[in-house]
């Protein structure tokens, strides 16, 4: 390619409930007329972004933008390395949110609205932000290993996102997962866990969730990890303690605006590595889409992936 500045932009048509694609031609002559450059994909299958992107970064574009949700997101993310290895360091990941939860997007305080992702992808300036790598087991009980860029949650929110794309989003984000959470807590059981970070055991008890956060909102909305920062080389870890059900179906709403850290049988942790042991039959899933199931591995790769942020970025370089 000649042009190294040239953008490729990653479509997922499923995402929003398959507005994105049905949205494309007019998203496209929108971002054409207020003169952005690019060429652009169409995914087909789960994992095809991640093979897309990667396609494009060996082919030598140097800015490779998700358009859809987190899913989609996740999946670009980790299409920049091979295993944990940059398979071009100076190359940027962009988002255009058109997904029903879109909550990576929210720690940096960035709206859907069309004239601001353009300023973003106009502006030279970018985040170095942190990676996390997660190691599971999958539903056919391999091992396996992947990169995640906003938050994973074991428990109820791996149950929610079972739950949630098995059924409609057309109600939109905030909707889907609250009615999704209210369902699955139906049924739900709390499971007995071992937390391990850094190399001390900090945790033995039962949970009813217990999320790994670099960004600070999952599930619609739900400001979980309020503070949490991509870029401080740190994970922030929520764990969910042992509630009854009609505990938790009380507190659920205050996790729409941070209160749920103030109730005792929540704690809030800091760590590079984690740990997280059991012998349930516990979900897990990342970014907003069913991973696998615990035992589970986190590391962070700090300041991995250059994010396309535009001006006035909210978070120090420092």
């Amino acid at each position: 390619m000649s042009d190294q500045r040239q953008m490729m932009l990653v479509v997922n048509p499923s995402a929003g409930h398959g507005r994105t694609g049905r949205n494309w031609p007019r998203l496209k002559d929108y971002l054409h007329q207020h003169g952005l450059s690019f060429d652009w994909a169409m995914t087909e299958r789960p994992l095809h972004a991640t093979e897309l992107t990667r396609e494009a970064l060996k082919a030598g574009y140097r800015c490779v933008v998700a358009v859809g949700g987190d899913g989609t997101l996740n999946e670009v993310v980790n299409g920049f390395f091979e295993g944990t290895t940059p398979i071009a360091p100076e190359a940027r990941c962009g988002l255009i949110s058109t997904g029903t939860g879109s909550d990576f997007r929210r720690t940096f305080g960035w709206s859907k609205d069309l004239r601001a992702a353009v300023q973003r992808f106009t502006s030279s300036d970018f985040l170095e932000v942190d990676v996390g790598v997660v190691s599971c087991v999958d539903r056919d009980g391999r091992q396996v290993q992947r990169l995640f860029i906003n938050v994973v949650d074991l428990g109820v929110g791996g149950e929610t996102v079972v739950r949630v794309e098995s059924g409609s989003k057309a109600l939109g984000g905030f909707l889907t997962f609250f009615w999704g959470v209210l369902a699955t807590l139906a049924t739900f059981r709390n499971k007995q866990v071992k937390l391990t970070l850094d190399g001390e055991e900090v945790f033995d008890g039962r949970v009813a969730s217990v999320l790994v956060a670099n960004g600070a909102y999952c599930a619609g909305g739900m400001h979980v990890a309020p503070g949490a920062s991509p870029c401080d080389g740190r994970f922030d870890i929520i764990v969910v303690g042992d509630m009854p059900r009609l505990q938790l179906l009380a507190a659920l709403p205050s996790m729409y605006w941070g209160g749920h850290l103030r109730l005792k049988k929540v704690s809030r942790y800091s760590a590079r590595e984690v740990e997280l042991c059991t012998q349930e039959h516990m979900l897990l899933q990342a970014d907003g889409e069913l991973l696998g199931t615990a035992p589970a591995r986190f590391r962070i790769l700090p300041r991995a992936l250059r994010v396309q942020t535009g001006r006035h970025p909210p978070f120090s370089r420092a």
